[in-house]
């Protein structure tokens, strides 16, 4: 066996253990060169050898038998989601046909301009926006207001998602209950990642429900926390035309 110096993956638990996945060649004949490529997958207590099927191999596994009989368990599979097509976009920048319910937020400073992101009506309809450029200048007001007034300058592009409306209708319902002004736990984790935040539109008024990315936000509000659930409940039950029984993810 040769190679498997230079790990492609390697994973590293809080008590300092290491699991590497790495790529050798499986040498049939010593002094000769070439032979089949094979992974090494090194765990702290011992090392299996992934090379192709056939009886030549009895003793070695594959990737996908490993996943599947190592990874995916019924203690951690939480959920399968297919590959899909991304929804077919409608056209140029539009009005959303409704009220905004939630909004959607990728935004990050570090490395030049990324603030893009989708938001859902209270008809379920989804729409995505990218202001990376838009936003770019000084502004008054709060954070959220720039949000909204950046929807309303710039428009949506529509896509062919609909939300789950009943499980919508929920996390609209506990985002009117929740205080705008509520509580966050804290935890930094990060730096220069960005953050990933969820915001609930109530009234024409935007306010956070949760983030992650450099600070993890968590609310301590009670609906806003219930109102996050239906919201993440609505979104996985979200279906495009062409397949009715497909997850938009």
């Amino acid at each position: 066996m040769s190679g498997g110096a230079n790990a492609l993956i390697t994973l590293k638990t809080k008590s300092g253990e290491e699991y590497r996945l790495c790529k050798g060649i499986l040498i049939e004949h010593p002094m000769e060169e070439g032979g089949s490529e094979v992974f090494i997958f090194q765990a702290p207590h011992s090392t299996y050898y992934l090379g192709p099927d056939g009886p030549d191999y009895e003793d070695s596994t594959t990737l996908e038998s490993l996943a599947i009989n190592g990874v995916i368990t019924d203690e951690n599979l939480v959920k399968t989601v297919l590959p899909q097509e991304t929804p077919v976009k409608k056209g140029n920048s539009v009005q959303p046909d409704n009220p905004i319910a939630f909004i959607t937020l990728r935004s990050n400073y570090a490395w030049g301009k990324e603030f893009h992101g989708s938001c859902v009506d209270t008809a379920g309809r989804m729409y995505t926006f990218d202001y990376s450029k838009a936003a770019e200048g000084t502004y008054s007001g709060t954070f959220e207001e720039r949000l909204l007034q950046l929807i309303k300058q710039n428009g949506v592009i529509s896509t062919d998602i609909t939300y789950d409306t009943t499980q919508l209708r929920q996390a609209i319902a506990c985002a009117k209950q929740a205080d705008p002004n509520g509580k966050f736990k804290e935890e930094y984790k990060m730096c220069d990642y960005g953050q990933d935040s969820l915001y609930a539109v109530v009234d024409g008024k935007a306010f956070m429900l949760k983030s992650t990315g450099d600070c993890d936000k968590t609310p301590l509000d009670e609906k806003a926390k219930e109102a996050i659930k239906y919201y993440n409940k609505a979104y996985s039950g979200a279906t495009c035309p062409a397949d009715k029984e497909r997850v938009c993810e």
